[in-house]
């Protein structure tokens, strides 16, 4: 038995191509459902197929993501983020700073 590759699958009624892709079984708790579907918005073959890669792709990238552990954040990343909340903050601070009080 052979395992068929992943192509744009048609719609009978509509002539427009999806990305029809089951979820491997260890993702289908986290993805809540056996079977992603996306509209290609086509109906030419040849772009259908270049849509399809793209999109396949990007599925292939966020279930990696999903199946990735978290890496712990080094001190220096930390300080940055924390430093772009703050200025965030501040920024938001200038437009409207609240009551006196606070």
């Amino acid at each position: 038995m052979t395992l068929a590759m992943p192509t744009p699958v048609k719609d009978k009624k509509s002539g427009i191509y999806y990305v029809r892709v089951r979820v491997p079984a260890d993702l289908k708790g986290i993805v809540g459902r056996a079977e992603v579907s996306k509209s290609l918005r086509t109906r030419d073959p040849s772009e259908a197929k270049e849509r399809f890669a793209a999109e396949y792709r990007k599925i292939q990238k966020r279930w990696a993501s999903f199946r990735a552990k978290p890496e712990p954040l080094p001190l220096k990343k930390i300080v940055a983020l924390s430093g772009r909340v703050y200025f965030h903050l501040m920024e938001m601070l200038e437009n409207e700073p609240g009551e006196p009080a606070i």
